[in-house]
């Protein structure tokens, strides 16, 4: 499968020029024989104008360039709310979206956003896949809970800033080897009105080792991965079948002990 990660330095008050930036992105990962090109989280920027339905102007602009995969992030306006949603299009069709759950409280997202609560899981090029935004890579469990219902990779859309690279680097990582699958992670670069995005969009395989890593400055990376490598990482020791949630639960929260006479 070839993977392309749009790197984008998102305008934050021009959404015609992201949505055109994004295009050229799509059309470039197609000529290079892509499967999906996954975009930045709110890559059409935060501005709370830039809302909209499902039914409009972004979301129809891209289902008639989606030759390929795409997967994004945009301000979802519905029964009154706004969420930062992702969507999953592929051969002009919407396979899915999910509505971020965790939501940032550092950047104010609670403020700005309604929560979703329904993680997704979705078949892209016939592999099985979800996808999660930003904030949710630092919560292990939804991503397991994904990996357990059959999800082989997890994409993440995202817009993380500095000075938080190392955690990036850290979090994918732990859930790629945890899990033992793929992370695909898009990350934008650029300033907004307070925070710097890094970049250093990244594709980890099932062991942990990176396959193929950005830099800070806008662009476009392609790279193959075998998907069979899952399978085959797994079939030498598969960690989620040694899970024991049972013996998980913590019975006696907060016992001061008990003491002992010894005669």
């Amino acid at each position: 499968m070839r993977i392309s990660l749009a790197q984008i330095d998102i305008v934050q008050d021009n959404k015609k020029e992201n949505i055109d930036k994004a295009l050229e992105f799509i059309k470039t990962a197609d000529k290079r024989g892509s499967d999906v090109c996954v975009l930045p989280e709110l890559f059409i920027g935060r501005n709370i104008n830039n809302a909209e339905s499902i039914e409009d102007y972004t979301i129809k602009t891209l289902i008639k360039n989606s030759n390929i995969g795409i997967i994004f992030s945009f301000m979802e306006k519905f029964g009154g709310c706004i969420y930062n949603t992702a969507v999953i299009l592929e051969k002009n069709i919407i396979l899915g979206k999910y509505r971020k759950i965790h939501l940032f409280r550092p950047m104010d997202e609670d403020k700005q956003f309604s929560s979703g609560c329904k993680p997704l899981l979705f078949n892209l090029n016939n592999i099985k896949s979800s996808v999660v935004i930003c904030y949710d890579i630092r919560f292990p469990e939804l991503i397991t809970n994904l990996c357990i219902n059959g999800a082989k990779i997890i994409y993440v859309v995202a817009n993380f800033p500095h000075p938080k690279l190392n955690h990036w680097r850290i979090l994918l990582k732990a859930r790629a080897i945890e899990n033992q699958i793929f992370i695909v992670a898009c990350n934008s670069v650029g300033v907004n009105d307070k925070d710097v995005f890094f970049g250093h969009s990244i594709v980890i395989d099932p062991t942990g080792e990176v396959v193929m890593e950005g830099g800070k400055d806008e662009e476009l990376l392609t790279t193959d991965i075998d998907i069979n490598k899952v399978d085959f990482e797994r079939k030498k020791c598969f960690y989620l079948e040694d899970r024991k949630e049972e013996c998980y639960k913590i019975k006696n929260k907060g016992s001061n002990g008990q003491k002992l006479t010894i005669s």
